[in-house]
């Protein structure tokens, strides 16, 4: 225990606190036979000196020692993406224990203010914890992440279908709930492991794995249409934005179009905001689209692809708008 108080303090705080308690400034000898300096001590006086010279509060500290029978366990779950680190003691008391891990060459300090944390190391890299074994435990408990089936909480999070629009899956009274952007929440109710309906089987969502088993992805399907959402921590740098025009190029779009020749026809109207273009139908929201070639882009929430239609001067004469089996022509005016 001391071995780990002095990891926690420091070696000159914990050198300083032996010395204070050994031979405390305001301490009065005691005469006692042949021995000439003898003084009473107690735990609780050893705590307060610990506190005093730490700095800090250290009751979790003695308490998950001193007053439980079994030391603190840790417990290490290895992914795909990041390893937790979470203690465990009798009780479920706090132990907000620092901890030292030597990740890939290199020894660092890990916080663990509330009795967690999360190193981002996969489990392909090269990690030991507690190399110097500095903190005393029980026999740390591992486990693997992909060597269980999926349970309701590996589904919970955000799955982004562009910036600014997610889906979200949560669980509340143990019942797993999904909303789709604009929409209300709704209860998922399960078809197999990864597939779920929603409102009696009005639309149904499917949660992708990687090899690994883990959830990266999720897919909802409603009538004839299907948008994916990429989940929140997997979503990789510029992965919206993998070809990127100039603003010249994205001006060339620009304008309102007209779908069908009747009078009350609605507009599609395409705008630029810096270097997106945005697609507004009706009273609806503009939209981002993306890019896939100098005149093809997606539309993420139809889901749909627009073909930017040219004469043969390269000027942009109107769009057409494929989704699944359905194409919609409208006229730049």
């Amino acid at each position: 225990m001391l071995h780990s108080l002095r990891y926690l303090i420091g070696d000159e705080r914990f050198y300083r606190l032996l010395k204070q308690f050994v031979y405390p400034p305001d301490a009065k000898p005691v005469q006692q036979q042949a021995i000439p300096n003898v003084r009473f001590s107690d735990t609780d006086e050893f705590i307060r000196m610990a506190e005093a010279v730490a700095g800090q509060p250290l009751d979790w500290f003695f308490e998950a020692y001193l007053r439980e029978a079994k030391p603190p366990v840790l417990h290490i779950t290895r992914t795909r993406r990041y390893t937790d680190l979470v203690w465990h003691v009798s009780g479920k008391k706090p132990f907000p224990m620092p901890i030292e891990v030597f990740l890939e060459g290199k020894s660092q300090r890990v916080p663990m203010s509330d009795g967690r944390a999360r190193i981002w190391a996969s489990e392909n890299l090269s990690l030991v914890v507690d190399p110097e074994r500095w903190i005393m435990r029980g026999k740390d408990e591992f486990e693997n992440r992909f060597a269980r089936p999926l349970s309701e909480d590996d589904f919970v999070g955000r799955y982004v279908i562009q910036p600014g629009y997610t889906f979200e899956v949560w669980k509340s009274e143990g019942k797993l709930f999904f909303r789709a952007p604009g929409s209300f929440a709704r209860e998922l109710s399960p078809i197999n492991e990864r597939q779920f309906e929603v409102n009696a089987g009005e639309a149904e969502v499917l949660f992708e794995v990687d090899d690994r088993q883990e959830v990266n992805a999720l897919v909802y399907k409603r009538n004839q249409s299907v948008i994916s959402g990429t989940r929140m921590d997997f979503v990789m740098q510029d992965q919206f934005y993998r070809l990127k025009l100039p603003e010249e190029v994205l001006d060339r779009f620009v304008g309102r179009y007209r779908v069908g020749n009747a009078p009350d026809a609605a507009d599609m109207v395409i705008t630029r905001e810096e270097t997106q273009l945005l697609i507004q139908e009706g009273g609806n929201p503009a939209v981002e689209i993306f890019p896939i070639s100098e005149s093809v882009f997606e539309w993420k929430l139809l889901p749909a692809q627009i073909h930017f239609v040219e004469n043969t001067d390269g000027r942009v004469m109107g769009m057409r708008i494929e989704r699944e089996t359905t194409t919609i022509s409208a006229i730049k005016r």
